[in-house]
């Protein structure tokens, strides 16, 4: 017949085998089963281009207005891609 103590420490240790075997299938279960979601893709950009233009040194084309060859001016570069991003004093910045 086994003493209480070693009755006591046997029981224990069966106890704290189990639990241990119960932490690890709930760790299993998370891990088999990650959440799925949105994936993000990082894409390395192309380099940029910029342009800087100076409205004061606009040519004068047809007699017509700063603001109306400004404006065909930039839907030209538009439509070449280029982006207005910035205007400084009179300088125009310009990307792609």
């Amino acid at each position: 017949m086994k003493t209480p103590l070693k009755l006591i420490a046997a029981t224990s240790a069966v106890i704290l085998m189990g639990a241990i075997v119960i932490n690890m299938t709930e760790i299993r279960a998370q891990v088999a089963n990650p959440p799925q979601g949105p994936v993000a893709v990082v894409v390395s950009p192309s380099p940029r281009q910029y342009k800087v233009i100076d409205i004061t040194r606009l040519p004068s084309g047809n007699s017509q207005t700063l603001a109306a060859n400004i404006e065909i001016g930039l839907n030209g570069m538009g439509a070449q891609g280029w982006e207005l991003v910035a205007v400084s004093g009179s300088y125009l910045i310009l990307k792609r």
